[in-house]
């Protein structure tokens, strides 16, 4: 940066985006810190996920001098549904209102929450989809899962050394153990975990870190923050997408399905 650079920087306001922010990087919050020190004027805008809720108290500890304001990208309401759906180029009216009925009823039913990344990737794949190949909303479902994590894409572009179905079949058990240890894992639970797991099946052979690392990188898997917990966690980003794959997991674990059926506080709960 030249000095006329810097000039502009102490004499105007100069605002900062920081996108997927880590705020338990020791070393850029540091770095950072001294920036914001050199240009008193500076403000920041941090962008998170939404469950990682303990990023708010950390960055009020690290910048308590600032005052820090919680903002949200607020959840379309349906009229904003309708119209952006009806906005999408080339799509019959028709076919419009047919995906506008299914974001309704899928979106809903799978707790996925109602933002323009979303709905814009829901509309995308219905009309690339061949109608004739949506026979019923599970079908539909599992390619927007699909798509949704790319997951497909992770093992078409040979990111894993492992098929597809094995790959799904490992995150559903993933969920199993996430939703009987409280809804999250330590790294080092996840990590025994897939361990435990690769030596239960013999197709699954890809190194531990590796796969941990993309699920990470991919958005599948996110880094959780609670109170009572002095370590960092991680669990599904998407409610929907976990349950999802709970009901994946019935399909190979009868008991789990067994037991479901039977407490209805616990099936309810689904």
């Amino acid at each position: 940066v030249c000095s006329s650079d810097l000039k502009l920087f102490e004499k105007n306001e100069l605002v900062l985006l920081l996108d997927d922010l880590d705020i338990t990087n020791k070393s850029l919050i540091s770095s950072l810190k001294t920036e914001m020190c050199s240009f008193p004027a500076a403000r920041f805008v941090v962008m998170t996920e939404e469950t990682v809720s303990g990023q708010i108290q950390l960055l009020k500890d690290n910048f308590g001098e600032r005052n820090i304001k919680r903002l949200f990208f607020h959840s379309l309401s349906y009229k904003e549904v309708h119209e952006l759906t009806y906005k999408w180029p080339n799509m019959p009216v028709r076919k419009k209102k047919d995906v506008e009925k299914s974001i309704k009823s899928i979106f809903t039913q799978m707790h996925i929450p109602l933002n323009y990344w979303t709905i814009s990737l829901f509309i995308w794949l219905y009309d690339k989809t061949d109608e004739t190949k949506i026979r019923n909303n599970f079908e539909l479902v599992r390619l927007y899962v699909n798509e949704l994590l790319g997951v497909d894409k992770i093992v078409r572009d040979r990111e894993l050394r492992i098929d597809y179905e094995d790959l799904l079949a490992y995150l559903a058990s993933l969920a199993h153990e996430i939703l009987i240890n409280d809804y999250a894992l330590t790294y080092s639970h996840w990590t025994n975990f897939t361990d435990q797991y690769k030596g239960t099946h013999r197709k699954f052979t890809e190194e531990v870190r590796k796969i941990q690392d993309i699920l990470i990188q991919k958005g599948v898997i996110v880094e959780i923050h609670k109170p009572q917990c002095k370590d960092l966690l991680y669990t599904f980003r998407l409610k929907g997408i976990f349950e999802y794959f709970l009901a994946y997991y019935m399909r190979v674990d009868k008991e789990f399905l067994n037991q479901v059926l039977s407490e209805k506080n616990y099936y309810l709960s689904f």
